[in-house]
């Protein structure tokens, strides 16, 4: 989305998710986790769906399960 953090952080606000730039950087370095309803206004913020916005391991291993 071309966006900076602090901007991605002020659209979360607007849609109700109370989120700072620092708590933006925590969340992509895969530092800090993120609660079912964070995930949902994240994803709606980016127009993308909850399951693309988990990590490519945590998908390889959710295939292997469902196998």
């Amino acid at each position: 989305m071309n966006l900076t953090q602090e901007q991605f952080a002020t659209r979360c606000q607007l849609h109700g998710l109370d989120i700072s730039r620092g708590t933006v950087s925590q969340i992509e370095a895969q530092i800090r986790c993120v609660s079912d309803s964070e995930l949902f206004l994240l994803a709606t913020v980016l127009g993308v769906s909850t399951e693309s916005l988990y990590p490519a391991n945590f998908k390889k291993a959710k295939r292997q399960k469902s196998k």
